[in-house]
C-alpha cells in the first residue's frame, strides 16, 4: 500500500512537471510572438517616419524650384524691360536663367532638419535627370530623388518636376501662377 501511494505521488510529480513544461513553452511562445509583433510595429513606425520625411524633402525641392522660377521670371522681366523686347526676350532670359541656375541650386541645397526630436538627419536631394529648355522647347524637366534614412530604414521617393514658360504679362507671379507653371509627378520606387 505504501508503494502504491508513492507511485501515485511520483505520477503526480511527473504530471505537474509536464504541465509546468507545457505552460512554460506556451509562455515562451506567447512572449516570442509579442516581441516579434513589437519589432514589426517599430519597423513600421521607422518606415513611416522615413517615408514622410523623405516626401518632405521632395516638397522642399518643390518650394526651391518655385522660388527659382520666381527669380527667373523677375530676371526675364528685367531683361525684357532693359532690352525693350517682347515675350521672346522674356522667354530667352527666363529659360537661360533656369538652365544655368536650377540644377546647381538643387545640388547645393541642404534640406532643413525636419524633426530634431527624431533625428538630426536631413533628407538629401539627388538630381537624377535633367532635360533643360533647348531649341525653343517650352518645357524643362528634372527628376529628383529624396533620400532619408531613419534607424536603418530608408525611403527614396522620386519625382519629375516639369516647368513651363509663363507669359511675360503674368509677372509678378502669384502662387496660382506657379501652380500652372510647375507640375510635380511622383514616380514609383
Amino acid at each position: 500500500m505504501r508503494n502504491a501511494r508513492l507511485e501515485k505521488r511520483g505520477a503526480a510529480y511527473i504530471l505537474v512537471i509536464i504541465i509546468l513544461a507545457i505552460v512554460g513553452a506556451l509562455g515562451t511562445a506567447i512572449f516570442s510572438v509579442s516581441m516579434m509583433n513589437y519589432r514589426m510595429k517599430q519597423i513600421e513606425l521607422y518606415s513611416k517616419t522615413a517615408f514622410y520625411l523623405a516626401e518632405a524633402g521632395l516638397e522642399e525641392a518643390y518650394g526651391l524650384i518655385a522660388k527659382e522660377i520666381d527669380h527667373a521670371a523677375a530676371f526675364g522681366q528685367l531683361e525684357r524691360e532693359k532690352e525693350g523686347g517682347g515675350h521672346h526676350q522674356f522667354k530667352t532670359s527666363y529659360t537661360t536663367y533656369l538652365n544655368e541656375k536650377l540644377v546647381s541650386s538643387l545640388s547645393s541645397y541642404s534640406c532643413t532638419i525636419l524633426d530634431p526630436t527624431l533625428s538630426n538627419e536631413r533628407p538629401s536631394l539627388k538630381v537624377l535627370e535633367v532635360e533643360p529648355f533647348v531649341n525653343g522647347n517650352d518645357k524643362f524637366s528634372i527628376t529628383i530623388q529624396s533620400v532619408y534614412k531613419y534607424r536603418n530604414v530608408s525611403h527614396m521617393p522620386k519625382a519629375i518636376f516639369e516647368i513651363s514658360v509663363p507669359n511675360a504679362s503674368l509677372y509678378p507671379l502669384e502662387p496660382t501662377d506657379i501652380e500652372d507653371i510647375l507640375h510635380m509627378r511622383y514616380l514609383s520606387e
